[in-house]
């Protein structure tokens, strides 16, 4: 459909935006799956026809999710350490989610805004600034947070800021500051449940990092591609969808669910 509608010159594909995330997250298990059952052809083919649909489309957060998934299971096929390197993502995105808040503070200035602009789409300028906006909020009420759906009690504040048009340039808009959430899962973790939620997700990466049995040594595309596939799911988690939106939770459960060959995790 996607394809049928940039053929027919639609002018923009954004209806399609959910569908590519879900095609995102369950990519990974299908092409593990079809090289496991000797499928080059059909693996690459079908590879290539999400990869396609992705980039024709408007989302930016399945585009970047996608090229940095690929990037992971590149490295995790090279290394020929893929346990390894699951374990360092699953333990890298620690940091992330804790200091998200306080580095969209540090980095997201105006001046960094106007630098940025320019290169980026419409919907990435709007998310940095209901990030500024969010990141204030978390200031308020570190600890605990404003409690579960709290994200959509800001929805309705609006502010007029310059940001790029595509053909236009520069122009003042009219933005709401935070449209029901936050498009970024550890910021709105952040914003509803405070430091303690935070923490209990951080515990959760840290043990499934902890039980990937990093000693192994294979060099598998099937392998390397599952963690491609966790490094694409936590990527869409940074400028995606709502932390409690049941079919992206769904769609990331059904994509682990496929998939039951795992990284040889005891238990």
């Amino acid at each position: 459909m996607v394809f049928a509608a940039w053929a027919l010159g639609w002018e923009s594909l954004v209806p399609f935006n959910a569908a590519l995330s879900v095609w995102v997250l369950l990519l990974a298990p299908l092409l593990a799956g079809l090289l496991q059952q000797g499928q080059p052809r059909l693996t690459l083919a079908v590879a290539g026809g999400v990869t396609a649909a992705v980039m024709l489309g408007d989302s930016e957060a399945s585009k970047l999710a996608l090229i940095l998934g690929a990037g992971g299971a590149g490295l995790a096929w090279a290394l020929a350490r893929p346990a390894l390197v699951l374990r360092a993502v699953l333990w890298g995105f620690v940091p992330v989610v804790v200091a998200m808040p306080w580095a969209i503070q540090a980095v997201l200035s105006d001046a960094t805004f106007r630098a940025l602009a320019p290169m980026m789409g419409f919907s990435l300028q709007h998310r940095m600034v209901i990030w500024q906006f969010v990141a204030a909020r978390i200031a308020e009420h570190p600890v605990f947070g404003w409690g579960l759906g709290a994200a959509r009690a800001f929805r309705g504040a609006k502010e007029t800021v310059a940001v790029v048009l595509p053909g236009v340039g520069w122009q003042e808009v009219t933005l709401e500051r935070l449209p029901i959430h936050p498009h970024n899962m550890p910021l709105q973790l952040w914003l509803e449940t405070g430091g303690v939620g935070v923490a209990l997700v951080c515990a959760g990466l840290l043990v499934l990092g902890a039980r990937a049995k990093t000693g192994s040594r294979e060099r598998s595309w099937s392998t390397a591609v599952r963690v491609g596939g966790v490094v694409a799911g936590l990527s869409l988690t940074l400028a995606s969808y709502e932390a409690w939106q049941a079919w992206i939770l769904l769609s990331a459960a059904l994509a682990v669910g496929v998939d039951r060959r795992g990284f040889g995790w005891r238990g």
